[in-house]
């Protein structure tokens, strides 16, 4: 099983690329340590099409976020002719979790946000989205 849950914060500004295949977003989230060894760790993000929509137009550098998706390796050559290995969180579930009145609020990607803190979960058949 192929499945990892994270909270943690943006950190730093989103750029929305178009792609081929439809839009991208690549960024980090930092997770913070316990409190005993201090710090954070940096978790590279990818998400796609509609989540990538959202995740831009919804969140900023700072921005608190639980990510839900699966981690995809790869690996490339830098500029030394050393070869590097990578993980990424590729998103498939995000929860919003400083919006407005820290309220959780849910809403369907195409549909407008209730007014109430009634918690429900919808999917697009892309990913299923928490505000």
């Amino acid at each position: 099983m192929n499945s990892v849950n994270l909270i943690g914060r943006i950190v730093a500004d989103l750029e929305l690329k178009e792609t081929n295949t439809g839009h991208l977003l690549k960024f980090s989230i930092a997770i913070q340590k316990p409190i005993v060894n201090g710090g954070a760790d940096f978790v590279p993000c990818a998400a796609f099409n509609k989540n990538a929509e959202i995740i831009s137009k919804n969140l900023k550098k700072g921005d608190q976020v639980g990510l839900q998706g699966s981690l995809s390796s790869s690996s490339y050559t830098d500029k030394d002719g050393n070869k590097r290995n990578t993980l990424e969180l590729n998103i498939s579930k995000i929860t919003f979790l400083n919006n407005k009145d820290n309220k959780k609020e849910s809403v369907d990607p195409g549909l407008k946000a209730p007014n109430d803190n009634t918690e429900q979960t919808e999917s697009n058949g892309d990913a299923d989205f928490i505000f």
